[in-house]
């Protein structure tokens, strides 16, 4: 008896994993590629060395690189440096519901304004920023600001899911600050990375691997983008 339940552990991860559900790894529960997938609208990994198209890697919505400087080191490949002026847009990819994953590595001795955007909308209706210190600030019709920081100089994994009730947001695999709020979001809102809609109050700083889903993720998908702080290339899903 003990030896067929012996059995089963061992050769129960190795079935699952190839059943379209979740695989068991060191670090527990990782999502398989498939479900990674489920409602990904986009990807863009960054990796360009010249030229003003960020490619999609995943979907069809190439965004407008302005004024980034290319092919910077990357926690994975390479990636963009912002210079507070500097944005990739994406037109017309509003959703009610919607999830954005990012990797953004913040220097100590570069002075943010104090809602330096790493995402924004058009019409201003939904940003994410950090300050000078690197707390994590959010625009929702107000200003509401977090009491958690990035790591200076160092990548971090910054996550915002939101449904039509409110939205969470992830530092590096926690949940920081979560809200009850409605926020409606059109189709023909522009996606804008690195700035506000304007174009006047951007991050400092670099940014990778950035993810769009139409949904709210849950945790599983946090988890797994995460990876133990080393990120998941698109090529792996």
């Amino acid at each position: 008896m003990i030896k067929k339940l012996i059995y089963i552990l061992l050769i129960l991860p190795v079935y699952l994993s190839g059943q379209n559900n979740f695989f068991w790894s060191h670090a527990g529960v990782t999502v398989e590629s498939n479900l990674l997938k489920e409602g990904l609208i986009s990807c863009w990994e960054f990796d360009e060395t010249s030229g003003s198209t960020a490619y999609d890697a995943h979907g069809t919505n190439d965004g407008t690189i302005t004024n980034c400087t290319l092919n910077q080191t990357g926690l994975i490949g390479t990636s963009f440096y912002f210079n507070g002026k500097s944005d990739v847009r994406i037109a017309d990819v509003g959703y009610e519901e919607f999830s954005l994953s990012i990797w953004y590595y913040h220097y100590s001795d570069n002075l943010n304004p104090p809602y330096a955007r790493i995402m924004g909308m058009t019409n201003f209706r939904f940003e994410v920023a950090v300050d000078d210190a690197g707390i994590i600030k959010i625009y929702d019709g107000g200003w509401k600001t977090t009491t958690s920081a990035v790591i200076e100089d160092s990548w971090n994994h910054i996550v915002v899911a939101k449904d039509v009730s409110g939205y969470e947001i992830y530092l590096n695999n926690v949940n920081i600050y979560q809200r009850t709020v409605t926020r409606t979001i059109s189709s023909t809102e522009d996606l804008i990375i690195g700035d506000k809609h304007s174009g006047s109050e951007g991050v400092k700083g670099k940014l990778d691997q950035a993810v769009y889903y139409n949904k709210k993720i849950d945790t599983d998908i946090i988890s797994s983008l995460y990876n133990s702080g080393n990120g998941k290339a698109y090529s792996t899903w």
